[in-house]
């Protein structure tokens, strides 16, 4: 094998340090610097992503803050309009109830009264009924006509 042969070595040795030095010239002068640009352009656009991210972030965060302070405004504003609505339904509730209760007094009124003349009627009817049964029982017991005047004084002072 002439790998192995010692005759070979100086010649093995000067192409081995050509070919390196090739490859060496070739991967300095045009692979990495190719990569090394692919590297800076790939840390550039992830900085880049990175800046715009923690921007937007930032902007998110603000938008957030503005939000809630908005909707904190309108629910405050919201609690007024309610209880300015409430204050008004209320008193017209309260003006309403209180026309109601006049009237329901006056109607109370009248019915008290037509049932006093109802029972003043009914105490007439219940005076002459008496009367009556009283004189007919005493006209039939003694043949006797009974005074009516007196009979009604009589009914009177028993009740």
């Amino acid at each position: 094998m002439p790998q192995f042969d010692f005759a070979f070595y100086p010649s093995q040795i000067f192409w081995a340090t050509v070919l390196i030095a090739v490859l060496y010239f070739l991967v300095s002068r045009f692979i990495s610097p190719l990569a090394e640009k692919i590297r800076d352009k790939r840390r550039d656009f992830i900085e880049g992503a990175l800046e715009d991210a923690s921007f937007n972030s930032d902007s998110a965060l603000s938008l957030k803050s503005e939000y809630e302070e908005s909707l904190s405004k309108v629910e405050k504003e919201a609690e007024k309009i309610k209880a300015k609505i409430f204050a008004k339904v209320n008193l017209e509730f309260e003006k309403k109830k209180a026309i109601f209760n006049e009237k329901m007094e006056i109607q109370r009124q009248k019915a008290l009264k037509e049932i006093l003349s109802s029972v003043k009627l009914s105490d007439k009817e219940k005076l002459d009924f008496c009367v009556n049964l009283s004189m007919g029982i005493i006209e039939k017991i003694t043949g006797a006509q009974a005074s009516e005047h007196d009979l009604e004084e009589c009914y009177r002072k028993v009740l």
